[in-house]
């Protein structure tokens, strides 16, 4: 796509004797050449937590119950994971990068953010035959309802 977009940007510039109706057609491919290459990288800049991971994970069912004065909107054994991170009792892990995606296990770098200090890690995360996801903490989490 990158080489497709210089390609007709050199035409346009070494060619001053075509038309006005040919540049403008040229001035044109340009142009969605150009939207297509930025949209791409735009895309590729933005990796998510595939779906089947998103929601709020619990050490076990009974810690899902929250209390009505919970200062946060998951357990604090358990996490949130939404489509750019994982939100942890007082830490955030922000995706950067997929290196692995399959079905059942995805492998991530994350920048976390833990009582302010900032370090890079990654992350594999597995969603076990029973429901449960594994790799966040020393014992696998359920979902909570």
């Amino acid at each position: 796509m990158i080489v497709a977009t210089l390609n007709v940007a050199a035409i346009m510039h070494n060619q001053s004797n075509i038309s006005k109706k040919a540049r403008l057609a040229m001035k044109t491919v340009f142009a969605l050449l150009l939207g297509a290459t930025l949209s791409t990288a735009t895309f590729a800049s933005t990796p998510n937590i595939p779906k089947q991971y998103l929601g709020v994970w619990g050490g076990n069912t009974k810690s899902c119950k929250l209390p009505k004065d919970s200062p946060i909107d998951f357990p604090d054994t358990g996490a949130r994971i939404e489509s750019q991170g994982i939100k942890q009792y007082e830490s955030y892990c922000e995706l950067k990068a997929l290196s692995k995606n399959t079905v059942n296990s995805i492998k991530g770098a994350f920048i976390c953010s833990v009582e302010g200090d900032e370090s890079k890690t990654t992350l594999t995360l597995t969603l076990l035959v029973d429901g449960e996801l594994a790799g966040l903490n020393d014992k696998p989490l359920v979902r909570c309802k």
